[in-house]
């Protein structure tokens, strides 16, 4: 199923134009989000584990956490 929207939206973007492509951009982000939501909610990830993970691989030397858990 990856291979075939793989290859559907290359077919899309690459053979037309500006407003087809500005039209079918938010649709496949939007068909990106809603299916691989159930995966990361199974695996226990979640957008506010995300963000402390980022922040402290950008700012491994905090020894304090920047942003406090609520």
């Amino acid at each position: 199923m990856a291979l075939f929207a793989g290859a559907l939206s290359l077919l899309i973007f690459r053979t037309s134009g500006v407003v087809a492509v500005s039209i079918a951009s938010p649709v496949w982000v939007a068909i990106f989000i809603l299916a691989t939501w159930p995966v990361l909610a199974a695996n226990d990830i979640h957008i506010s584990h995300l963000r402390i993970w980022i922040i402290e691989q950008v700012l491994p030397q905090a020894g304090v956490p920047i942003i406090s858990h609520v």
